[in-house]
């Protein structure tokens, strides 16, 4: 009797044994293929113009290239500019248009790789709305900036390196 208990203990085990192996072939076969569907089924990157549609219905900032509605021939007009070369919150300015570029340049860098400058533009609000220029070393470009109209404000965030900032306005 002890053996036929033993043979059948013998049987339990390698049953469970058998389960639980089928069970975990099971639930990494079905991770496998949800893997492959998400990479086939992933869409395709946007395109930069549904990108802008998305952004002006919602009401978000949007960097534009040079060329598509903003370039450098087209009539930009000063709205404000700053100098520094600490952390600082711009006054409030007001944008009719909603179309504006930034001009920067970062400069006098205390020593090769300690300079970083970035550019957070805030609505009115306090609501950070995008990180526009985000650079370290000396260095400068222009930055153009899609929104609704309205009242902006930009928070710099710098660090042993000296800056100029100006904001224009697309007047056409």
């Amino acid at each position: 009797m002890a053996d036929q208990d033993k043979a059948m203990k013998k049987e339990k085990v390698s049953f469970l044994e058998g389960k639980w192996s089928w069970i975990l072939i099971a639930v990494l076969w079905m991770a496998a293929l949800g893997m492959i569907a998400a990479i086939i089924l992933s869409p395709e990157e946007e395109t930069a113009e549904s990108e802008q549609l998305v952004n002006e219905i919602e009401g978000e900032v949007s960097e534009a290239e040079p060329g598509n509605g903003s370039d450098d021939q087209a009539d930009f007009e000063t709205v404000d500019q700053w100098t520094g070369e600490d952390d600082k919150a711009t006054n409030v300015f007001s944008t009719e248009t909603g179309e504006w570029r930034i001009s920067w340049k970062a400069y006098d860098e205390v020593f090769e790789g300690a300079g970083i400058l970035q550019i957070f533009v805030n609505d009115a609000d306090g609501s950070m709305l995008d990180l526009v220029v985000n650079e370290t070393g000396p260095s400068e470009g222009n930055t153009y900036v899609r929104t609704t109209p309205g009242d902006y404000y930009f928070d710099i965030n710098s660090s042993n390196i000296k800056w100029e900032i100006s904001i224009e306005e697309n007047r056409e």
